[in-house]
């Protein structure tokens, strides 16, 4: 995978559960970073994919 930014790859960190980051539901976090700038990747995958999008939009609020 290429960075959106600066287009050098991008590097797997870690996986985390969504009980790790206190959202509801069964899913998985994946957190990447790029070799080129440091920009920071936070992706989700849901069990049920209407509800992945629900909690994205949710945190993104909490985040700004």
């Amino acid at each position: 995978m290429k960075c959106w930014y600066c287009k050098a790859p991008v590097q797997w960190q870690s996986d985390f559960t969504f009980e790790d980051y206190e959202m509801s539901g069964d899913g998985i976090v994946t957190v990447l970073t790029c070799t080129g700038c440091n920009a920071y990747y936070e992706i989700t995958l849901a069990d049920d994919p209407a509800k992945s999008s629900k909690q994205i939009k949710k945190t993104n609020k909490e985040n700004e």
